[in-house]
């Protein structure tokens, strides 16, 4: 079985990180094959906001970095919890993208 990270990074954009984790959800309900997919989001945000956000075909964690640590600081931290060699593939994304419902097939 495959296995994908993404990982993003969260800065004040509760409304896109919501449309993005939605086209992945959307995404991910569209492959036949099973694989397993584990979202990684990074928020930058002073304060943080809860993330309500309750996926059904993929794994989500939030690391909260307490500083806006920048763009690849944030994905340092999330890549050193969440060890990149566990996956086949990684994915860095912003969060102000949607994916295409045929992405991962």
């Amino acid at each position: 079985m495959k296995s994908i990270a993404i990982y993003c990074v969260n800065y004040h954009s509760y409304d896109c990180l919501n449309d993005f984790l939605t086209s992945i959800e959307t995404a991910a309900a569209c492959v036949a094959e099973p694989f397993r997919l584990c979202v990684f989001v990074a928020d930058n945000s002073v304060p943080c906001r809860k993330v309500d956000f309750t996926p059904t075909h993929f794994s989500l964690t939030v690391i909260e970095t307490h500083a806006n640590k920048g763009y690849f600081g944030a994905v340092r931290i999330a890549m050193l919890q969440h060890d990149p060699s566990q996956f086949d593939y990684s994915i860095i994304s912003n969060v102000d993208v949607l994916l295409d419902k045929d992405f991962f097939t």
